[in-house]
């Protein structure tokens, strides 16, 4: 998919990843549901048509949302890959998103503290930053769509189970609209060798 894509659409979708990113790593806030409540967002996530005057109680109930769903206590979904592909936290994926970060030139502070990097909003935000403009390959886009295709074999071949636990457990239709977007954009550009088959 990347190698049949202009300039314009790359960096499309470069943002797309960046904002889906950012909604599985941190809790909405007012900036994010401004940007969430306009167009194409609106209607898709389920948050057209919030009157001003309950802006406020759905950003708490988002979070109340967002905790249950990714942060617990108890019977939540952490959202690394290490834990859906090893059982454990912080296993080799941990090693080799590492290595992807220095690649994109992503400063690890610009991550929320805490979030370990093979968390899928890192994840996602990691893909978005290597379609970015200006990045050294963006006019080699051979070399780009096999940078890409590398890093969904590693790294976004997991997260189809997390996808459906969040989709089964939502309670707020942008947790479920989230995770069916994710599932549906990761599957639109994985790597065209597999896609074939």
């Amino acid at each position: 998919m990347i190698r049949r894509l202009s300039g314009g659409e790359r960096t499309a979708l470069s943002n797309l990843y960046r904002l889906l990113g950012r909604l599985w790593w941190q809790e909405v806030d007012e900036p994010l549901l401004d940007a969430l409540s306009a167009p194409p967002f609106d209607a898709t996530l389920g948050l057209d048509n919030v009157p001003p005057d309950e802006r406020d109680q759905l950003i708490a109930d988002l979070g109340s949302e967002y905790c249950r769903l990714f942060i617990g206590p108890a019977d939540h979904l952490p959202p690394y890959q290490s834990v859906w592909s090893e059982g454990r936290l912080e296993s080799h994926h941990v090693d080799s998103m590492t290595m992807w970060l220095e690649l994109a030139r992503l400063d690890r502070r610009s991550i929320p503290t805490g979030t370990m990097v093979d968390h899928i909003g890192v994840q996602l935000h990691v893909i978005g930053t290597l379609l970015a403009p200006h990045q050294p390959w963006e006019s080699h886009s051979e070399e780009l769509a096999e940078m890409v295709d590398h890093f969904h074999e590693q790294h976004l071949n997991w997260p189809k189970p997390l996808f459906a636990a969040v989709e089964s457990r939502a309670e707020h239709p942008l947790y479920r609209e989230l995770a069916k977007l994710c599932r549906a954009l990761i599957a639109a550009s994985r790597p065209e060798k597999r896609a074939e088959k």
